[in-house]
């Protein structure tokens, strides 16, 4: 099961599309977390870890993108030894501005724990991801005005 979170825009399709593929900005919304990337334009094997460190405790999640098709949709899929899943994203035209949906689904590794996760990621992640969006868009629209 994945989680949804959907917002409207008054950017245009282009600008949210950059705004929400500026992945190291992504570092300025999601707390105690900074993101690395791979160098050079994204392209479809590109690699994006977000590192979340807490004092001594910190843990990467490594993401590659398995779809890239600007300015439309991107899909990345979790490869690392925690967390599990996939994030896709998608920009849509809606009047002078935009829609936007980000699917999640984010769980523990394996079996079990993927079951035994994957709900409470899909109760949690609205909460965590939303502001994310909220923030990357509201940042473009400043910039924008």
């Amino acid at each position: 099961m994945a989680f949804t979170v959907v917002r409207r825009s008054p950017l245009a399709p282009e600008d949210a599309w950059a705004a929400l593929t500026d992945f190291a900005a992504h570092t300025a919304h999601v707390p105690l977390t900074s993101v690395r990337t791979d160098p050079g334009e994204p392209h479809v094997g590109w690699h994006v870890v977000a590192v979340t460190a807490a004092g001594p405790a910190r843990f990467s999640d490594p993401m590659y993108l398995t779809v890239w098709d600007p300015p439309r949709r991107f899909r990345m899929v979790k490869t690392g030894w925690l967390l599990a899943g996939w994030a896709e994203v998608e920009v849509e035209p809606d009047g002078a501005g935009s829609v936007i949906s980000w699917r999640e689904e984010i769980s523990l590794h394996g079996a079990v724990l993927g079951r035994l996760t994957r709900p409470a990621g899909d109760a949690i992640a609205p909460r965590l991801f939303g502001p994310v969006v909220e923030g990357l868009l509201r940042a473009a629209e400043a910039a924008t005005t």
